[in-house]
């Protein structure tokens, strides 16, 4: 396949993915995962659906074994889980299995510009208007939950939304400067402020500013990144002074409070964890904490589910779910005090050697956005550093939440993460001809 087809090809499932995750819905957007590896199979770029194939399949294989011994141990398995779990973590596994090999010209690239400025200036526009209409910052969610504090009641959907706009805007920091993308910049990061996660604008303020630091040798891209982390944290405090004190108050109550929910899954995990079939292979996907887990309990959702769709396995009855009660009682409706989050999600459903191999991945790429931070060439370079805000960020929040396994909120920002390392590829390779991002703009 030629590296301009692949590159239509990836606008093409960019295009159909950001369409699909901007529905009002929290589980259309599991669609975009596989939406966007079926546009790659009929365009016939078979080598990332080959190897997400691959690793959904050497999962379930592991953990089919992992349930299988659990069963003939009599202990209760959920089944429904583990399939469910294929869905829910395939925005992760479809991420890992790009290679950043395309080919992502400067028309590509300006291209995608275009449409995140777009998009972030409508998603602006609607989340203003939630909250002017409403007077609660919970409501704001843009398109992605659209009418739900007039209709549905207040639901997830602004932790969805702030993840996605704060990953666009990492992005469009290191692209073509333009007035559009100044301005999706500008709106992105006042309605961020305006829907107020606490722990994502906490994150992404310490990440950016903590980085930009590190580039103290290219003033420019310094100064920038502090300007962008200084923003969202004066208009944080601003609209909602209590957001320190907040801080403070979150960590006692699931650090330090031994019967935080938190804090009781987190123990019993460990626990799980001491057995060496779970070290091994886990105590197998969708039978802890993770989103498929709790959904398949058949007491997480709104709706009830067929017979044939529920389960629940010892480890969630036993640890879990009484965890959950607590939450319903001390809660306190944060995310930071559930019972549950990616990295607690996986070490238990995966187990220590699977997500140890996760870890090295995960450092790895690290290293390797370190090692561009150190690139002569600016676009180069800035997207090492915005590279590495974004993986920090999002694995700060994986401590939160199960956010591994929200499409809506990662699986766009991922595909802005693939665009922008192949982008750098590019460059790299062709670094005789060309030595920024996107025409005219360096970083």
């Amino acid at each position: 396949m030629t590296p301009q087809r692949r590159q239509e090809l990836f606008r093409l499932g960019f295009l159909a993915c950001l369409v699909v995750v901007s529905v009002p819905s929290k589980y259309v957007a599991y669609l975009a995962p596989p939406v966007y590896l079926v546009l790659l199979f009929l365009g016939r770029e078979w080598g990332t659906v080959r190897r997400a194939l691959m690793i959904n399949l050497g999962l379930l294989a592991v953990s089919s074994a992992s349930l299988l011994i659990d069963a003939l141990r009599g202990r209760e398995v959920n089944a429904p889980g583990m399939l469910l779990a294929l869905l829910t973590f395939l925005p992760l596994t479809a991420l890992l299995a790009e290679r950043f090999d395309r080919t992502i010209d400067e028309t590509t690239m300006s291209w995608l510009v275009r449409v995140c400025s777009w998009f972030v200036l409508a998603q602006a526009a609607v989340g203003l208007w939630q909250f002017v209409a409403s007077g609660n910052p919970d409501a704001v969610c843009g398109t992605l939950g659209l009418l739900d504090f007039r209709v549905a009641g207040i639901t997830i959907m602004q932790v969805y939304f702030t993840f996605l706009l704060f990953g666009i805007v990492l992005f469009l920091l290191v692209a073509e400067k333009t007035w559009l993308s100044r301005a999706a910049i500008v709106a992105g990061l006042l309605v961020i402020g305006l829907a107020q996660s606490g722990h994502q604008t906490v994150f992404f303020t310490v990440t950016l500013a903590a980085m930009a630091l590190t580039r103290a040798a290219r003033p420019r891209t310094a100064v920038m990144s502090l300007t962008a982390a200084a923003s969202v944290l004066v208009l944080a405090v601003y609209m909602y002074p209590e957001t320190g004190t907040n801080v403070v108050n979150w960590y006692g109550k699931t650090v330090h409070d031994t019967h935080s929910p938190k804090r009781m899954a987190a123990n019993g995990g460990l626990a799980i964890g001491n057995d060496a079939k779970n070290v091994c292979l886990g105590a197998g996907l969708g039978q802890f904490s993770s989103r498929a887990a709790l959904i398949t309990s058949d007491e997480y959702l709104t709706v009830r589910l067929p017979s044939v769709m529920v389960g629940q396995s010892d480890y969630f009855s036993q640890i879990v779910r009484p965890a959950m009660a607590v939450f319903d009682v001390v809660g306190e409706g944060s995310a930071v005090s559930k019972p549950y989050s990616s990295v607690l999600s996986l070490f238990v459903e995966l187990g220590a050697v699977l997500f140890a191999v996760l870890a090295v991945l995960f450092l790895g790429a690290i290293c390797r956005n370190l090692v561009m931070m150190r690139s002569p060439i600016r676009g180069v370079a800035a997207t090492g550093m915005m590279a590495n805000v974004g993986l920090l960020f999002f694995a700060l929040c994986c401590v939160i939440e199960n956010y591994a396994e929200f499409p809506v909120a990662i699986f766009i920002p991922g595909l802005l993460y693939v665009a922008a390392q192949s982008r750098a590829r590019t460059i790299e390779r062709t670094s005789g001809t060309t030595h920024q991002l996107a025409a005219g703009a360096p970083v």
